[in-house]
């Protein structure tokens, strides 16, 4: 799962990078969603770079998954800085008894989305973790970008949603990165039995 910001200035570097992403091995495949950047430069282009590589970008659309444990639902959000993301669509096809995973790149959409109740894991992006950080690896607000200055990074529990803030692994800006490593995670999802209430767990 790839939570957008292919790029930055330009969508020249898509083809290229869209190689290098080809190399991801994944049994289900390898998604993602758009981030400001990629809205900003020409998204149909970026899109059909990583179609080309079998990286399928879901943009207020809906993809089922149908694993060994049962199916899983994903559903990709448009930017919210610079689309227009719309749950609707992204859910037509989701059955509420199907565990729900939302790509949405900017994490502060998840109030929105937590103001459904819908009981779901959102993995975003956007804020590089603040890029520069007290050795506690707390953000400096100044460095916290529009729709992510609530959820800077890491895990958080947002009625019965779940969210997790991706530090990414490039900067923005001045290429400058303190007390805050880039960031690859890799996370477990435990299916619950159906009909069990709680939220699930999220390891990473």
């Amino acid at each position: 799962m790839i939570t957008g910001d292919f790029v930055t200035h330009t969508v020249k570097p898509a083809g290229r990078l869209a190689e290098v992403l080809a190399g991801l091995e994944a049994p289900h495949g390898v998604l993602g969603c758009m981030g400001n950047h990629d809205v900003w430069n020409q998204p149909s282009i970026l899109s059909r770079f990583m179609a080309e590589r079998q990286i399928e970008i879901l943009r207020n659309e809906g993809l089922r998954l149908h694993t060994p444990k049962g199916a899983l639902f994903i559903a990709g959000l448009d930017s919210a800085w610079a689309g227009k993301p719309d749950v609707s669509p992204a859910l037509r096809d989701w059955k509420p008894a199907e565990p729900l995973l939302i790509l949405a790149h900017e994490p502060d959409t998840a109030d929105h989305v937590a103001r459904s109740s819908l009981p779901a894991l959102q993995l975003s992006g956007h804020t590089h973790g603040g890029q520069v950080c007290f050795p506690s690896f707390s953000p400096i607000a100044l460095h916290l970008p529009f729709w992510g200055k609530k959820y800077g990074h890491g895990h958080y529990q947002i009625g019965k949603l779940q969210l997790y803030v991706n530090r990414g692994i490039g900067c923005v800006g001045l290429p400058i990165r303190f007390a805050c490593p880039p960031e690859v995670t890799e996370i477990t999802l435990r299916f619950c039995p159906p009909g069990r209430e709680e939220a699930p767990t999220v390891q990473a």
